[in-house]
């Protein structure tokens, strides 16, 4: 397999760099080349940020919102497009200022412009979604599975929320049924999850023990700050608790709310879109432990460097995973890693200037990675020259 990094330029001068995937296959001696994305039927979108030290590169390092919590440094804007296995067959660098809609058309651009799909199910949360978003989808051909904001859109929320119908059990924690809309193109699917419903109900619950204890003690003047200012009233300039508010609250419990333009059934659109997940796995290992934070380099070719070798180490790290799992090994996959971190080799020369190689021993824990990739266990002792 061998990776090909590219690179386009927008109107406003800006690069992005994608990352696709090229398989190089010989099949009874004659090479070929197949494109992964052929054989995709459901992809998963999602951006992150990480941040650099410094002010440079110019073109892509600026101020803007930092999921990391480093607002105080410029950031770099992260999409990675990951296939249901959590393999990643793209990735965009944007500039730190870049806001998840735009992010998504430029994602949308290349996945049609220069990879030439046409035949694949994009899914992506609720930050990425726009009418203007998902009409360039439709344009492009490309069908989605998308999260819509409830409270954003209220009379749409409301709409769903009212229609009469039985959930269908899909597993245990997830319950689903379709919601027929009147003049629309689209299908709504209404998600229910009972075991999140309680844990709505229970923080709700302290919330509003919260606010009354402060309210009858006259303890109001951070009532109208944060999440908990929803559930507050002020009449008069008396504050009160809300309770018209609280209910209407209630009824979101566990639920959200997943529009496609596909003709899958129900339960495949709500278990497709729980593998979103796979991103922010993604996210959270290319950061640690594989360091994509911070950037301490300067130049704009030394950043999309460096992110592009943390990329393909993940994906090496899952093509791993995926090994071991299809061989049906069960143990510890960080475990795994930590110990194959362990050995080392060490070169040494002879008076007679001869270099060899020796190496630690091989822990047992490392050893069903060598199976699992078919390999063979480096010399103990190997000559160099």
């Amino acid at each position: 397999m061998f990776i090909r990094e590219k690179h386009r330029r927008n109107k406003d001068g800006t690069v992005v760099t994608y990352l696709p995937l090229v398989e190089n296959r010989r099949v009874e001696g004659e090479a070929r080349q197949r494109n992964l994305f052929t054989e995709l039927s459901l992809v998963y979108f999602d951006t992150t940020s990480t941040y650099v030290e410094g002010s440079n590169p110019e073109e892509l390092a600026s101020f803007g919102y930092s999921r990391d919590r480093r607002p105080d440094r410029r950031q770099l804007c992260l999409g990675v497009v990951v296939t249901r296995e959590g393999i990643p067959v793209a990735h965009l660098l944007l500039p730190g200022r870049t806001a998840d809609p735009e992010a998504f058309r430029e994602a949308i651009g290349y996945l049609v412009e220069g990879l030439g799909l046409s035949r694949v199910v994009i899914c992506c949360d609720r930050g990425m979604v726009s009418e203007g978003n998902l009409e360039a989808l439709r344009e492009a051909g490309l069908s989605y599975i998308v999260a819509i904001r409830m409270r954003r859109s209220k009379a749409l929320g409301e709409l769903i929320l009212s229609r009469a119908g039985r959930y269908r059990e899909v597993e245990g924690n997830l319950w689903v049924k379709e919601v027929k809309v009147a003049e629309e193109g689209d299908r709504y699917i209404l998600c229910y999850n009972p075991y999140r419903a309680e844990e709505d109900r229970v923080a709700r619950e302290a919330i509003v023990a919260q606010l009354k204890e402060k309210i009858s003690s006259g303890s109001v003047r951070r009532l109208l700050r944060g999440a908990a200012r929803r559930y507050v009233r002020t009449e008069g300039g008396k504050v009160e608790l809300d309770r018209r508010k609280v209910a209407e609250d209630a009824r979101y419990d566990g639920k959200w709310i997943l529009r496609t333009n596909t003709d899958l059934p129900p339960a495949e659109v709500a278990l497709g879109y729980k593998g979103l997940w796979q991103v922010e796995e993604a996210f959270r290992t290319l950061k640690t432990p594989l360091e994509l934070r911070p950037i301490y380099h300067w130049s704009e070719s030394r950043v999309r460097g460096h992110v592009m070798v943390c990329v393909l180490a993940f994906i090496m790290r899952q093509h791993l995973r995926l090994k071991l799992k299809g061989m049906g090994w069960e143990g510890s996959f960080s475990g795994l890693l930590e110990a194959l971190g362990r050995v080392r080799a060490t070169e040494v020369e002879d008076r007679a200037g001869h270099k060899y190689r020796f190496r630690d021993e091989i822990p047992a824990e490392a050893m069903p990675a060598f199976r699992a990739l078919g390999m063979a266990l480096p010399k103990r002792v190997e000559k160099v020259s």
